[in-house]
């Protein structure tokens, strides 16, 4: 079974050796020849870490490889910043790798641009739509999201503001977006990093927390483990394996603050999650087949003391991002454990998330040749919680119609396709729209019939009185802009 690992990777072989582990596919000398690129191009330069540049290629590549992407993801992800830190020339690449690894290194720094642009505070929603907007191969995404987790795991050299801003940007922006692609694990480190960083002392807290309750409970543990494997060799199950897991710090940070609201009370963090926080362990029991998921519940439901109002069946009603497993609470010795029951197939797709899924099925099953693109489905939401029927290409039309620009300050604004500056105006505030006198797009004067595009900055000039006209109605794309105009000239 697959493991992911953000160990650092400081050498080729070991890549390889993490390469390997896939038993699938690859072409090795495609990637060694990606790697010697990012070597030649990369040369003499050092990240502020002080490692030579070509181990944050060399991880970023890893994490791909753990998450058992293609022989086009880990070349893309070996050379993603050659072409912004090392002016690597795009139509060199093109003609040393294909036009696919190619289209996702340039992909990759314009997603890279517009993340520079944006503000952690702006809406989750809309930058999630910005990016899928923005990227044709969902690989592009994939690659992102292990290039910031590297680079959330290294920024200790960083001065305080700096590190805050990156935190803010993988926790409030960057987990979300891994979250909804189902890449639990990424999720998971992408949170648990950034509130070491903006809340050391909580983060803190709660570590020692989670060690000590470890420590204190470790032959327990170990007894439930040994009971539990006994009695499932007795029934006859035989498990893929059984693994514990901590639960994630920043998961519990959020369920004590919003749902047991510490803070709001005045309460000692550490004293609420004592006597609130029932899933600090858990045990996961991974099986061949839905059936077996099924008998283990029973025989724990038979054999221990469950807590009925803590049993949550996910295989039966899968979660929006289609994470599929059984949880179930239940007393041990004095203490609650929890276990987890899910087969092999549904750990994949929790951990790695269904795109990382599609692709390693494909390419186990020889359903992909190596130059074939592995797009957006049709409909994400579908391909999501069916595997997009599990087609061989996945062309995306989700957020085709609509366009995503940038106020001065960073704040996503999505817009339907083809919008005009009063679309934004309006978008922004009714007030602004209503004061609209010009607008400057990427710090140029615009007519109002300037179709935005998709990464715009836009400024709207303001007028220190209402100034609707009729005439702004052939230029709003958006009905309900038309109407607040409408709206505003009855009123007149």
């Amino acid at each position: 079974m697959n493991e992911f690992s953000i160990s650092e990777v400081n050498s080729f072989e070991n890549l390889l050796e993490i390469i390997n582990k896939n038993q699938i596919e690859y072409n090795l000398d495609l990637i060694k020849q990606a790697y010697h690129y990012a070597e030649k191009m990369h040369f003499g330069q050092k990240r502020k870490s002080g490692d030579d540049y070509t181990v944050h290629c060399l991880t970023v590549a890893a994490y791909i490889a753990r998450l058992r992407l293609d022989t086009v993801s880990i070349c893309a992800a070996l050379i993603h910043d050659t072409v912004e830190k090392a002016d690597a020339d795009i139509d060199e690449i093109d003609h040393l790798f294909g036009t696919e690894i190619a289209f996702i290194v340039e992909g990759l720094t314009k997603i890279r641009n517009f993340s520079k642009k944006i503000d952690h505070e702006s809406k989750q929603q809309e930058f999630t739509n910005l990016i899928f907007n923005s990227s044709e191969d969902i690989r592009i995404v994939m690659i992102r999201l292990a290039e910031k987790l590297h680079n959330l795991t290294t920024i200790n050299q960083m001065d305080v503001d700096s590190q805050n801003n990156t935190a803010k940007k993988a926790l409030y922006m960057y987990a979300p977006l891994a979250e909804y692609l189902g890449l639990g694990v990424i999720q998971k480190y992408l949170e648990d990093y950034s509130f070491k960083i903006l809340h050391p002392k909580e983060y803190t807290q709660l570590d020692e927390l989670v060690d000590n309750y470890f420590f204190s409970n470790k032959n327990l543990i170990l007894d439930f483990e040994s009971e539990l494997s006994d009695l499932l060799s007795e029934y006859k199950v035989k498990p893929k394996s059984i693994e514990s897991r901590k639960k994630g710090l920043y998961s519990a940070y959020k369920k004590l603050k919003n749902k047991y609201k510490y803070q709001e009370k005045g309460l000692n963090i550490v004293d609420v999650a004592k006597q609130n926080l029932k899933d600090i362990y858990a045990a996961r029991i991974i099986v061949d087949t839905i059936e077996e998921c099924y008998v283990v519940l029973g025989l724990i439901q038979a054999n221990f003391e469950t807590l009925q109002d803590e049993f949550s069946d996910y295989i039966a009603h899968p979660k929006d991002n289609g994470y599929k497993s059984i949880h179930v609470l239940f007393k041990f010795a004095g203490i609650i454990l929890e276990v987890q029951i899910r087969t092999i197939e549904m750990h994949e797709y929790n951990e790695f998330g269904p795109a990382s899924h599609i692709i390693y099925k494909m390419q186990r099953e020889s359903r992909t040749a190596s130059n074939q693109p592995i797009t957006w489905t049709k409909d994400l939401v579908n391909w999501k919680s069916n595997e997009s029927n599990k087609k061989d290409n996945f062309k995306v039309a989700a957020f085709q119609n609509s366009i995503f620009c940038f106020t001065p300050k960073g704040l996503v604004i999505s817009l339907p396709k083809d919008a005009s500056p009063i679309d934004f105006a309006y978008r922004v505030h009714t007030d602004i729209g209503d004061k609209y006198r010009g607008a400057l797009v990427n710090g140029k004067m615009v007519s109002m019939d300037y179709k935005l595009k998709t990464g715009d900055v836009v400024e709207i000039i303001m007028d220190k009185e209402i100034n609707v006209r009729r005439d702004w109605l052939k230029f709003a794309k958006s009905t309900s802009v038309r109407a607040r105009i409408r709206r505003r000239l009855r009123a007149k």
